[in-house]
């Protein structure tokens, strides 16, 4: 892996042929692309590109949930030149027009699922582009040549008020990337993984996109990433590795949990058999723990962990089970990763050392400070914020860190989070937040410094059974003295705000503190789901003003949502709030509340029902086409005129929409009608 530029590593494609490249299950039909196709289909969009007037350097944004079509995209841009400004699908259409303005984006990709962000540019729906897509490379098409200097991507870290701060990666820089991971990620002919990050945001492209690619591995991509479509994917696809940040780590931990509590005494045996197993060799904790491996499929071996602080405790519970953990931290100024354990050289705890090539050092008070090939050049458009965050050629993460006498990495917390006591102790409060998370009562926790006291807010798993001040005084009993807990409030919303790599956003854990203690109404936050949340898709799919959604509203006669527009509606909250509900269940006469209750219970298991193969079988088509050609049709003709024009055959199956127009063929009242099947 010697690559300068990406296009070496997008060119490569080629190399793998019909290998399979790419998996995209939805409810019913599963899409599969070899590497061939995604290289055809990538030059196919950069000649798009070239056709709507974009030149080498322009921008253009992508705002779409994961799936094959999203690095089809990102390869497009780097063919044509084009550096593209990956969206984050939950992202607000003001924040995402705020974009489009600060890059003078000229074409914006979005998914139907999405309204137009007002950008004032040219719009291309992703849905719409496959279906032209043919999946070959134009006649005499030639790719753009960058240079390692040439902008691949712009990525927003942040900012829903205020100005955006955008990330300027290079080709240098990303590809500067690609050569340090590379003896991070285990070799292996046989490498599936599930794509469960947004490849919107960095940590997700480096394992699921570039890694992948440059390995010829088959990435497979799910509609929703509840725990039970996750496990299912883990089984069916055989998938080997999995890139998380540790909130998707702690969610599938709990999941399995539950499923070994279901047999009699199978909680306590797991917990008396992990300190034995920590005597035996991985291979050996394999074999110990044989059936929770079959429960995530038999095949997965790894786990790449960035995103976020995990939990030690987390992080042991899957290394006990055999599990290959491989802890890393970066930024996404870093292209991401700084920092990683390796397969032959890992410590529990660490994030293990620094890649190759990359230099990171302690500043003042003990802030890492990193340089090398893979870290940005600046913010986009914002030579300020640029100037803030160098010193001497060093980028300051932010982060406060040390180094053990071996040379691995441990990050202590974000600098702007540490909490000073008055004895002058530093608290870092995750610290504090692995003792709250612990305890079976608690779901999550944020710690932060609040009017002068170490403060605990706490994200109840029973709110009705909930103590918090028993649940505080068990935490305090691990914690040094000077780390206890001194105040708690109990979140009032079904999950914190968090970001889209699942870190609470403590910026507005805090806004909502302030306004409590001012006696204000607390703040409906922007949390991954909530009231608030439905209300405004709601809203969005009505056409109305949020403000004029009431919780009483019924979907049907108030709102006047057809069946239709309920499917949308179903389709949007399962894409932005990872909530899988029953279509059937969002009738006309449910009410805004009730749809709240139903997103915040969440749902019970996997979603659907596959249809029979029995009923495409060869003897059951035959028996259909007599029944309808010697009954059905027979029937229908003595009634009206049945007119079969287009359509979509999918294995023998003829789809029409089930929505018909039934209207007279002529202004004669008394001609027979003629049924319109209009497909959709």
């Amino acid at each position: 892996m010697a690559e300068a530029t990406l296009l070496e590593l997008v060119e490569g494609l080629r190399g793998f042929g019909r290998a399979p490249a790419f998996r995209h299950h939805t409810e019913f039909r599963t899409f599969h692309w070899t590497y061939d196709q995604v290289y055809g289909a990538a030059c196919e969009v950069a000649a798009l590109l070239r056709e709507r007037g974009l030149r080498p350097g322009d921008r253009a944004l992508l705002w779409a949930p994961n799936s094959p079509l999203w690095p089809t995209i990102f390869f497009g841009g780097l063919l044509a030149g084009v550096a593209l400004v990956p969206v984050d699908l939950r992202s607000r259409p003001e924040f995402v027009r705020a974009l489009g303005q600060e890059t003078e984006a000229r074409l914006v990709f979005r998914t139907r699922f999405k309204p137009d962000p007002g950008v004032g540019t040219p719009t291309c729906l992703v849905e719409e582009l496959e279906e032209r897509l043919e999946r070959r490379p134009p006649p005499g098409f030639r790719p753009f040549r960058p240079r390692p200097d040439t902008i691949a991507e712009l990525v927003y870290t942040s900012g829903t008020t205020g100005r955006p701060k955008g990330v300027v990666l290079t080709h240098g820089n990303l590809a500067a990337n690609l050569r340090g991971l590379d003896p991070v990620v285990p070799r292996r002919p046989d490498l599936r993984l599930l794509s469960l990050l947004p490849l919107s945001h960095v940590f997700g492209q480096a394992v699921d996109l570039f890694i992948a690619s440059a390995r010829g591995a088959l990435v497979v991509y799910l509609e929703t990433i509840r725990p039970a479509s996750i496990r299912a994917a883990l089984r069916r696809d055989r998938i080997v590795g999995l890139a998380v940040v540790p909130r998707l780590l702690e969610l599938l931990r709990d999941d399995l949990r539950r499923e070994v509590g279901r047999v009699p005494g199978g909680g306590e045996v797991l917990e008396r058999l992990r300190p034995l197993a920590r005597l035996l060799p991985p291979e050996a904790r394999r074999r110990l723990f044989w059936p929770l491996h079959q429960a995530l499929g038999g095949s997965l071996d790894y786990l790449v962990v960035g995103g976020a602080s995990l939990d030690p405790e987390l992080e042991r519970f899957w290394d006990d089970l055999g599990f290959l953990v491989l802890q890393g931290y970066g930024l996404t100024e870093t292209a991401p990763v700084v920092a990683c354990n390796r397969p032959d050289e890992r410590r529990l705890g660490s994030v293990g050392k620094p890649l190759a090539g990359v230099e990171v050092r302690l500043g003042p008070e003990g802030e890492l400070l990193v340089r090398g090939p893979n870290v940005t050049p600046g913010y986009y458009r914002n030579p300020g914020a640029t100037a803030e965050s160098f010193t001497d050629g060093w980028l300051r993460s932010g982060d406060l860190g040390h180094f053990d006498r071996a040379g691995f990495l441990y990050v202590d917390g974000r600098k702007k989070d540490l909490i000073v006591t008055p004895a002058g102790v530093n608290v870092y409060p995750e610290d504090v937040e692995a003792a709250l998370d612990r305890l079976p009562e608690v779901r999550a926790s944020a710690v932060l410094e609040w009017q002068g006291r170490i403060h605990a807010v706490l994200l109840p798993a029973d709110r009705e059974r909930f103590d918090p001040r028993a649940a505080v005084a068990r935490a305090n009993r691990q914690l040094d003295p000077a780390q206890h807990i001194q105040g708690f409030t109990v979140w009032p919303e079904p999950d914190f705000p968090r970001t889209p790599t699942l870190k609470v956003r403590k910026a507005e854990v805090r806004r909502a503190l302030e306004a409590l203690a001012a006696g204000q109404p607390s703040p409906r936050v922007e949390a991954l789901a909530g009231p608030s949340t439905v209300r405004e898709l709601v809203a969005r799919v009505a056409e109305r003003p949020v403000g004029q959604v009431r919780a009483q509203d019924t979907l049907g006669v108030d709102l006047g949502l057809s069946s239709i527009d309920r499917l949308e509606l179903a389709a949007l909250i399962e894409q932005e709030l990872n909530r899988d509900l029953d279509e059937a269940a969002l009738t006309g006469e449910l009410s805004v509340a009730e749809l709240e209750r139903l997103v915040a219970e969440g749902p019970g298991g996997p979603r659907g029902v596959q249809p029979a193969r029995w009923a495409r079988s060869r003897p059951a088509r035959l028996v259909r086409r007599l029944l309808q050609e010697a009954l059905v049709f027979p029937l229908l003709r003595t009634i009206c005129d049945l007119r079969v024009a287009g359509g979509l055959e999918v294995g023998g199956w003829r789809v029409v929409g089930n929505h018909t127009n039934l209207q007279p063929p002529t202004n004669n009242p008394e001609a027979r009608p003629v049924i319109q099947a209009a497909h959709h």
